[in-house]
């Protein structure tokens, strides 16, 4: 997941970067990891609170 988070968040950074095949290949991937349900953009944790996973969003 830390490569998918790292190639998604360097997309944000230059959207240039959207163009690349390995980009659209990672989109793809995430997307399918939330419909699957082993990604969340919000998750809860112990203390009651949420924690957002900005990089999903």
């Amino acid at each position: 997941m830390e490569a998918l988070q790292k190639t998604i968040e360097a997309a944000w950074a230059d959207r240039e970067q959207l163009k690349s095949a390995d980009t659209q290949a990672a989109i793809r991937e995430v997307i399918e990891h939330l419909d699957k349900g082993r990604l969340r953009v919000a998750e809860p944790l112990k203390n009651g609170q949420w924690q957002v996973n900005e990089w999903v969003k």
